[in-house]
């Protein structure tokens, strides 16, 4: 195993060298095949990417508009309102939403409007029992919306 060299010693080092040759040889092949596989496409491997994540969330958007349980997220939708409105806006009834058309159909029960805090102590703007809005979609998503149908049975 140990070969003798000129001098009439052993060398100890052969075995290292040997496995050195063969791991050289390892990463040399494993390099080329990188190079022609992984480099030769990154824009590709980077749509992919982009792709998967923008299905995924457009399938949990849509997960969550089909399953989501709307009366649950009445004070946060009372709060955006009354924020966007400067009156305390409260919906105490059942809030029900159709989002599967161009014009998504909700169905309010106790919706409550009150007046401006400058306006004083008289009473609320609106207590409304039912109220039917429809809404128009694309606005919707990029600012502000358009609402298409009130109907206050």
């Amino acid at each position: 195993m140990n070969k003798p060299s000129p001098d009439h010693r052993p060398d100890r080092l052969a075995g290292l060298r040997r496995w050195s040759v063969i791991q050289a040889k390892r990463v040399r092949r494993a390099a080329r095949w990188t190079s022609k596989h992984v480099t030769v496409a990154p824009w590709k491997l980077v749509g992919i990417g982009v792709g998967g994540a923008f299905g995924v969330a457009i399938a949990a958007l849509v997960l969550f508009v089909t399953f989501a349980d709307w009366n649950a997220l009445r004070d946060p939708i009372a709060r955006l309102a009354s924020n966007a409105t400067g009156r305390e806006i409260q919906i105490t009834g059942d809030l029900k939403v159709n989002p599967w058309s161009w014009t998504p159909q909700i169905r309010v029960k106790g919706l409550r409007i009150a007046n401006p805090g400058r306006v004083g102590n008289r009473g609320p703007f609106a207590n409304v029992a039912d109220a039917d809005p429809s809404l128009e979609l694309f606005p919707l998503l990029i600012g502000p919306f358009k609402l298409l149908h009130l109907a206050l049975p």
